[in-house]
């Protein structure tokens, strides 16, 4: 069952991370316009950053989940 969980887990950090690269080019691709809006409504202060970070966490296993309360394998189980 332990093995079950982390290859699941391993699935879902690796799609998770796909889907913010991807969003990391899409914002790449943005004009001047579009990301000039966007900060002066403050929807994306430090995005680029955040999404680096939630990257890196993800592709390192630094990126908790909790899962019953209890802590299974190798990983640090909280909520941010």
């Amino acid at each position: 069952m332990i093995s079950s969980l982390r290859r699941d887990d391993e699935v879902k950090r690796t799609a998770l991370s796909k889907i913010f690269q991807d969003a990391q080019k899409t914002m790449e691709a943005l004009d001047d316009y579009v990301i000039n809006h966007l900060i002066s409504e403050g929807t994306i202060n430090d995005l680029q950053d955040d999404m680096t970070k939630y990257i890196n966490n993800l592709e390192t296993n630094e990126c908790p989940i909790l899962v019953a309360g209890e802590c299974y394998g190798p990983y640090v189980f909280s909520l941010r």
